[in-house]
């Protein structure tokens, strides 16, 4: 993590114009085609859930705002960011699960099976320090077209993904995610740059995912 020059920092007249705003945050949902994904997914019978958060993992570390951070009134970038998802227990109440970003896809997969089967049977919902990390929620009951999360303040910097129920459009296979970030760090560019980049990875699934058969 390293502190960033505001003096220097592009973005500078933007991050100052919304930074104290009551409801600094943008949120937008589109959808997204992901039927090599689900191919593959049925070829192979693996959880779509993972397979997803790994393409949305390499996506959102592709992109330098996704990766800032606003700490004590500070600007920082961050290498790497790390995903913590939630998932769904047998009482029908929520867990968190605090993963590690991975290139290798085939470890990444087993390593976010591995944490939900755990979580299954030792709930955790503390509130931990996420300024590392990004959020991803998986909707898979409904479908919708905008989306928007609570947050604390601390951590407005967060992008906050949502994955919703797939659909079969024809002969193509979609599904609604949503993106939700903090307007002073990122705007219309940045939430465009991570659909197209998270579409292309898609899209090349059979060569990014090869490594998990």
């Amino acid at each position: 993590m390293q502190k960033i020059n505001l003096t220097t920092y592009p973005r500078k007249s933007t991050y100052e114009a919304f930074l104290h705003h009551e409801i600094p945050v943008l949120s937008t949902t589109c959808e997204i085609d992901i039927t090599e994904l689900y191919k593959f997914r049925q070829q192979y019978a693996l959880r779509l859930f993972p397979l997803l958060a790994f393409m949305i993992d390499k996506t959102i570390n592709e992109i330098e705002a996704m990766k800032h951070r606003i700490i004590d009134g500070e600007l920082y970038a961050y290498d790497v960011i790390h995903p913590s998802f939630t998932t769904l227990l047998p009482n029908n109440t929520i867990s968190f699960c605090d993963a590690i970003h991975m290139d290798d896809a085939k470890m990444f997969y087993e390593h976010i099976v591995t944490l939900s089967d755990v979580a299954t049977q030792t709930a955790d919902v503390e509130m931990r320090e996420k300024h590392g990390r990004y959020f991803i929620s998986n909707i898979p009951w409904i479908r919708f077209s905008s989306f928007v999360h609570p947050y604390l303040s601390q951590y407005a910097s967060i992008p906050i993904v949502t994955t919703g129920k797939f659909q079969q459009n024809g002969m193509n296979i979609t599904i609604p995610i949503a993106l939700q970030v903090h307007h002073s760090l990122a705007d219309g560019y940045h939430l465009g740059r991570f659909y197209t980049l998270l579409e292309q990875n898609i899209k090349n699934t059979p060569e990014i995912l090869s490594g998990i058969v």
